[in-house]
């Protein structure tokens, strides 16, 4: 998300971010709302409706499931047109307020994403789109560029309680009992069950290779490792996987929703089944003993990543879809397939890769 405002900063938009809570993010314009269920309800709500209204924006855009009470809120308070970033599959009736008419768009990352929300959740084909996260590949190329520790580290990025994750121990804790110097980066987020992760980690003997990181940003983790593993049946596990491809990491994944959009297997990574814990052990051993296996497929994932999900990509296409969708309140039936102003960039953006050998 800031990859993308900063794009947008640096090309003549003005941008202000609507958050709960205190923290400051630097050079940007921040709004402030009570985000809690009975703040929103007393006063949180008003107060957002009245922050962005005196703040006289075009459109507004919002991130995230927690979003959609924002989304209605501001789409039925303002004339404005709504547009919601969803990497998640939620079930039909957690999506009603995005049938608002005043919510333009549903962006989702990936086709699959956006067949769930047509056919199982019912919203109008008009109003879902097409648009992958926004990478600085540049930045995460470098970031990727820097020297890793001598024992190879698998990087995962995970909820504290996601079942897929001590079977990946398990799995690094064999490769090392057979002699590989293997560690094992964890990314998770802050609170309660972090630490008892923390803990249950010490009662399988991880200590000395196994790393907890706070899940703020990608940069520490992706630093560490040398192959980032997603075996999690969880779709948000889409914007780890692009970040790693752009730093030119070898990646294994579950082919979950959309994985096999994201990763060719066998060319720019690795799939499994899902729940396949026997392949994904085979298929970490393979990436574990082969050190050309791994710089090939980080390098495919690389040109990908710069093909597909560059902000220099991402970033036009949604400028257009806000132009579509200011358009489109003044003149209802204009919006035509908003999916079409991504994918005729990156069809460019192919042609010139071939062009260029």
């Amino acid at each position: 998300m800031l990859t993308t405002m900063n794009w947008l900063t640096t090309n003549g938009h003005t941008v202000a971010l609507a958050a709960g809570g205190d923290g400051e993010i630097p050079g940007v314009e921040m709004i402030r709302f009570r985000s809690g269920a009975a703040s929103w309800w007393l006063g949180g709500k008003r107060s957002l409706i009245d922050q962005v209204q005196a703040w006289k924006p075009d459109l507004v855009h919002l991130h995230g499931a927690e979003a959609i009470a924002a989304a209605r809120a501001l789409g039925s308070g303002l004339e404005l047109p709504v547009v919601v970033s969803v990497d998640q599959i939620l079930p039909a009736a957690r999506v009603r307020a995005l049938r608002d008419a005043m919510v333009s768009w549903v962006l989702v990352p990936t086709e699959a994403h956006r067949a769930h929300y047509i056919g199982r959740a019912k919203l109008a084909r008009d109003c879902v789109s097409l648009l992958p996260f926004a990478i600085d590949v540049e930045h995460m190329a470098a970031v990727g560029a820097d020297t890793v520790d001598d024992a190879l580290t698998i990087g995962l990025e995970a909820h504290a309680d996601d079942p897929a994750l001590l079977p990946l121990v398990a799995a690094v804790a064999k490769l090392r009992s057979s002699g590989a110097l293997v560690k094992l980066a964890i990314a998770v987020g802050p609170g309660a069950k972090r630490e008892s992760l923390i803990n249950t980690l010490a009662e399988h003997q991880t200590d000395g290779w196994c790393e907890v990181l706070g899940a703020r940003g990608h940069d520490a983790l992706i630093s560490r490792c040398d192959v980032l593993v997603q075996p999690s049946g969880d779709e948000r596990g889409v914007a780890p996987v692009i970040v790693a491809m752009a730093a030119g990491r070898a990646v294994l994944a579950a082919a979950n929703t959309g994985m096999n959009e994201l990763v060719n297997d066998g060319a720019t990574g690795l799939l499994v089944g899902m729940g396949d814990q026997a392949a994904l052990d085979v298929a970490l051993i393979r990436l574990v003993q082969d050190a050309a296996l791994r710089r090939r497929l980080g390098e495919a994932a690389q040109v990908q990543a710069r093909v597909r999900y560059a902000v220099g990509v991402v970033g036009p296409a949604l400028v257009e879809l806000y132009q579509l969708a200011v358009s489109a309140l003044q003149n209802p039936g204009s919006k035509g397939d908003g999916s079409r102003a991504y994918k005729r960039r990156v069809t460019t953006r192919i042609d010139q890769s071939v062009a260029d050998g």
